[in-house]
C-alpha cells in the first residue's frame, strides 16, 4: 500500500488544518498505539528499519531489504511531510504518517513494540493512504485496527473550507491480497484499475457527512 509513484487519482483540494507535530495526541485502539513520526529521529528510524529490513515487505515497493538502512529510513519519513507542490522546503515538518505499536510490549521506552507504519502518503493530486508492518504480525488484524484509526482520524481533522464528497484513497497491487482485504474491511472501494506494467487497484472511501 505504499506505492513507488504517485498513481493517477482524480485531483481533489485538501482542505485539512493539520497541526503542528507536538499538539498530536497519541492514538489508542484496543491492542495498538500510533504515535505520530518524528523527522530525523534516531529512535523512530531504527524502530521502523526493523519493519522496512524485511525482504517480504519490501518486495511490494519493488525494493531489496538489503539496501536500506536507518539513515534511508529517516529518508522515507522525511518523504511523508505533506507539503502541496510549490511550497518551499522549509515550509515544515506537518505530516500525518504513525508508528503503530503494540501495547502488551515494553522494549521501546514507555510504549511498546514498533510493528508497523500508517498514515497518509501524500496529499497531491489528493489524500492517499498506506501503511507497512512487520511480517511476524501479519494476519493478526493490527493493519486493519491501524488503518480504521488513521481513517478516522483524518476525517475528524478541522477543515479550512467543505470538499464536497471528499474522499481519502488508495493504491494496491491486486495481487496483494491482504493489504486489499485490509482496505476492504476499512471501508474501501476499487474504482479503477491503472493499465501500466505497474498495475494496481485505485480504491477510495467517502468522508462520511452527518
Amino acid at each position: 500500500m505504499n506505492p513507488i509513484e504517485a498513481p493517477p487519482f482524480p485531483k481533489q483540494e485538501t482542505a485539512v488544518i493539520l497541526p503542528e507535530p507536538s499538539e498530536f495526541a497519541e492514538i489508542h485502539t484496543e491492542r495498538l498505539i500510533l504515535r505520530l513520526l518524528r523527522v530525523d529521529n534516531d529512535e523512530d528510524a531504527a524502530g521502523l528499519f526493523r519493519v522496512r529490513s524485511q525482504q517480504e515487505v519490501m518486495d511490494w515497493m519493488r525494493l531489496k531489504a538489503a539496501d536500506t538502512n536507518p539513515d534511508d529510513t529517516k529518508k522515507w519519513i522525511r518523504k511523508k511531510v505533506l507539503s502541496p507542490p510549490g511550497s518551499p522546503a522549509d515550509a515544515g515538518s506537518r505530516l500525518f504518517y504513525f508508528l503503530v505499536v503494540e501495547k502488551d510490549h515494553n522494549a521501546v521506552g514507555s510504549g511498546g513494540r514498533i510493528v508497523g507504519a500508517a498514515g497518509v502518503n501524500s496529499v497531491y493530486p489528493a489524500p492517499a493512504v498506506g501503511c507497512m508492518f512487520h511480517p511476524e504480525v501479519w494476519g493478526k488484524g493490527y493493519a486493519t485496527e491501524a488503518l480504521r484509526a488513521v481513517v478516522t482520524a483524518w476525517w475528524n481533522l478541522p477543515r479550512a473550507w467543505c470538499v464536497e464528497e471528499e474522499k481519502l484513497f488508495a493504491a494496491v497491487k491486486p495481487a496483494n491480497m491482504g493489504s486489499l482485504r485490509v482496505l476492504e474491511k476499512v471501508g474501501f472501494q476499487v474504482y479503477a484499475y491503472t493499465h501500466s506494467p505497474e498495475r494496481l487497484a485505485l480504491m477510495s472511501i467517502k468522508r462520511p457527512f452527518t
